[in-house]
């Protein structure tokens, strides 16, 4: 074999080029592919510097440890946070994230009056630009979405073997609204198994672009024994060995020296002969995350470290330049110090004990919670203690609990955390020493967590670890975690629950209240109705706050507009005397509902203003989203911003009640802008989707119409004449609350109507609150 034959960087970095430099008219996505430290990340180094492409490379920096504790957006924000850096260094090219709030004026506006309405003391000035870890993720999303289209720029994304879900969800919407973009995706072999990378393939192929699968092998020896230290003895023929048997780990070959061995990884061998300060610094920086600011390093240095009492800060500079000459750290930016590869990470995460690294974890822990404590809902604080203590099993985490619960709201898949969580109580359990109480409150924690998120298997599995059948508060969980079943079985436990919980008390109310929900999602609105008939005509439970949630679900089930008004003014006043603004907000959103089907959509987009401002933060955004364009469509007054504000509230959708509702609004959407092709894939979704087990006859409706005013728009009359004949099932089964039955009777031509919403052959609907708190003032844990 000649030397032209053997494989060198050079070829590939020809054979990217002459991919990227393809005239396209559609978005590419080259997946790189191969194990890790075979060099995929200086593959794309090496192409950056050779300049045989004319686009711009911006590198997200992702370790291997990424997203290996939650999903919470982590991909997504360093998307943001990279773009957000080369647009402050190239704000010539493209506007920064400040100068992209200021260029529209619809935010100028707002801006402007509010720093009016400030200065005259109705309130503070509304901020135009948040710091990165403000920020909304629709503001985030639109300013990514900018950024591609007004630059000449590849995204290439490390490790994208790891991204969190939601994540990758509005990666591929991201995709989905930019054009002729090339995106570089790195995916490691071997961290995740082959099913995998498969799913993952798939899921890329839905964002219909061309997509490139770019194997990175194993380096020639010939060529990558030239990266091996040239002022140390290796034994070259044992270098190989070693080199091989990792596969082709080029970072085996950089950390070589004279004690290369076949019984032991150079790595390991390296960390090994880390003088103690060295090993100090690594593992701080390792504790970090794999980098760190040199700032915040040098401050960390400066405090007490039980290895030479005080660090000598001026030995700093030293010691950093002898760990980057041994190739551990490098600089990947003018202040940030990295690990040099994810190896080393690796190696790391073998470690299981050293003085050093316990000394380095009480140090950056003090840190953070020092943070912490002066930043209490600063998610990257908590992110980061988070993932600290659990990596040490630390029973400190347990003191910021209510600090992970607000870190959770924003997580849309929150299973990872759960499952790492339930991990660290094994460990804690498996200790002599372990806290009762404060396994008890982890366990109660987890099962909250899980309700909140209909998480109904893992919420059953923790209550079981400290069930107590005398406690109320644990029995209400239980009938909680009944009501979110979807089976028949939930039914008569509930109903057990009830029979054996104390007339008239405030538990059997709470259970009473479970079984209706139940009702409303599994079973017709007669059942419901009954359910809930006997509730509120029971005078004893007006005393309970919780009456005010059966006053509000009741009122869905009312055929009156009038009634349902009624019931939710009531159910306000009882959430008032006791402060229960999220509640509130909550009716708001309803009562934005009832007034638009009324025709009042001034007063509709009046009341979903009012519960924003009552409840900025814990409203749903996907509610808020959906509704605004629902009363935009209404109204006839939808354009692109609606477009933009249904899309935004599918991806920030939980449920798949939520999106139903969200796919049939699209479906009306395109259809009023003749729009039938991207129509068409919103009807295949739902009509593939399982939403007969949803037994609410109005969303059974809501569904029906929508499809049957596609199919009419697209002039078929074999599935127009098949929807037409279900809606007419639906009207006549004797199940069928008589509003739906009028309804769905005056859209279809069967009977006139004057009213507002029966009057359209369509119809968009609203999304709204059923589920409620319960308090854990029930508890009695001693």
């Amino acid at each position: 074999m000649s030397k032209s034959d053997l494989l060198d960087r050079n070829s590939e970095v020809n054979k990217l080029s002459n991919i990227i430099n393809q005239e396209n008219n559609y978005n590419s996505i080259i997946i790189i592919t191969g194990i890790s430290g075979v060099g995929k990340s200086g593959l794309i180094e090496k192409l950056k510097a050779s300049n045989k492409i004319q686009s711009l490379i911006v590198n997200v920096r992702m370790s291997k440890t990424s997203s290996s504790t939650i999903e919470n957006l982590q991909y997504f924000n360093a998307i943001y946070k990279s773009l957000e850096g080369f647009s402050m260094e190239n704000n010539s090219l493209i506007k920064t994230p400040i100068q992209y709030g200021f260029s529209s004026i619809r935010n100028l506006v707002k801006y402007f009056f509010s720093l009016y309405r400030s200065k005259k003391g109705y309130g503070d000035a509304i901020s135009i630009f948040e710091s990165s870890e403000d920020e909304t993720i629709i503001r985030k999303k639109d300013y990514i979405i900018y950024t591609l289209n007004k630059s000449n720029i590849i995204l290439d994304i490390e490790n994208i073997q790891n991204i969190d879900t939601q994540s990758f969800e509005i990666l591929k919407e991201i995709i989905n609204k930019v054009e002729n973009k090339f995106f570089i995706f790195e995916y490691t072999l071997g961290e995740k198994d082959k099913s995998h990378f498969d799913n993952f393939y798939k899921e890329v192929k839905e964002t219909n672009s061309n997509i490139s699968n770019f194997l990175v092998e194993k380096m020639d020896y010939v060529y990558a024994k030239q990266l091996a230290p040239k002022d140390s003895n290796v034994n070259l023929s044992v270098l190989e060995k070693v080199y091989d048997e990792s596969n082709g780990n080029l970072m085996e070959i950089i950390l070589s020296n004279e004690k290369t061995s076949l019984d032991k990884s150079n790595i390991t061998q390296s960390i090994n002969d880390l003088f103690d300060d060295e090993k100090y610094i690594i593992y701080l920086i390792y504790l970090n995350g794999g980098y760190i600011d040199e700032n915040l390093l040098t401050y960390l240095l400066s405090k007490d470290s039980k290895i030479n009492k005080v660090f000598n800060v001026n030995l700093f500079d030293k010691v950093i330049k002898k760990l980057i000459s041994k190739k551990i750290l490098v600089y990947r930016d003018e202040s940030i110090l990295s690990l040099k590869h994810d190896s080393i990470i690796s190696e790391l995460d073998k470690l299981k004990y050293d003085p050093i690294l316990y000394v380095a974890y009480a140090n950056i822990k003090d840190y953070y919670m020092l943070q912490l404590a002066g930043n209490p809902t600063n998610n990257n604080i908590i992110e980061k203690l988070l993932e600290l203590f659990l990596k040490f099993s630390d029973e400190e985490l347990l003191s910021i609990l209510p600090n992970i619960q607000n870190l959770i709201r924003n997580i849309k898949y929150p299973q990872l955390i759960v499952i790492e969580l339930e991990k660290y109580r094994k460990k804690i359990l498996e200790t002599y020493a372990f806290n009762r109480k404060s396994i008890y409150s982890l366990s109660i924690f987890l099962t909250e967590i899980c309700l909140s998120n209909k998480l109904v298997y893992n919420a059953q599995k923790n209550l079981d670890i400290i069930f107590d059948d005398s406690n109320e508060y644990h029995l209400a969980l239980q009938g909680q975690i009944y009501s979110l079943q979807e089976n028949i079985n939930a039914e008569e436990k509930l109903k057990q629950l009830i029979t054996k919980s104390e007339n008239n008390s405030r538990l059997k109310l709470i259970l009473e209240l479970c079984l209706m929900c139940y009702y409303m999602k599994m079973d017709n609105t007669a059942i419901s109705r009954e359910c809930g008939n006997s509730i509120i005509k029971n005078p004893e439970y007006k005393k309970y706050k919780e009456y005010g949630y059966a006053l509000r679900n009741y009122a869905e089930l009312c055929e009156s507009n009038q009634q349902c008004l009624n019931l939710y003014n009531n159910a306000i006043k009882i959430f008032a005397n006791y402060n229960m603004y999220f509640d509130i907000a909550c009716v708001y959103i309803s009562l934005s509902m009832i007034y638009s089907y009324q025709g009042q959509l001034k007063k509709a987009r009046r009341f979903i203003k009012k519960a924003i401002k009552i409840a900025p933060k814990t409203i749903s955004q996907c509610y808020i989203l959906n509704n605004f364009a629902v009363i935009d469509i209404l109204d006839n007054k939808y354009n692109l911003d609606t477009e933009k504000q249904l899309e935004n509230a599918a991806l920030l959708s939980v449920t798949e009640y939520e999106r139903l509702i969200i796919f049939c609004n699209l479906i009306v959407y395109y259809c009023l802008n003749n729009n039938l092709e991207k129509a068409s894939s919103y009807v295949e979704n739902v009509e593939k989707s399982d939403y007969r087990r949803f037994q609410y006859e109005e969303l059974i409706h809501i569904v029906l119409q929508n499809l049957l005013f596609y199919y009419k728009c697209a002039l078929n009359v074999e599935k127009s004449e098949y929807y037409s004949a279900k809606i007419l099932e639906l009207i006549n089964d004797p199940e069928t609350r008589n509003s739906t039955k009028e309804l769905a009777k005056s859209m279809n031509g069967y009977t006139t109507t004057d009213s507002f919403y029966s009057k359209l052959s369509y119809r968009v609907d609203f999304l709204g609150y059923w589920e409620f708190n319960i308090d854990s003032d029930l508890d009695h844990f001693e």
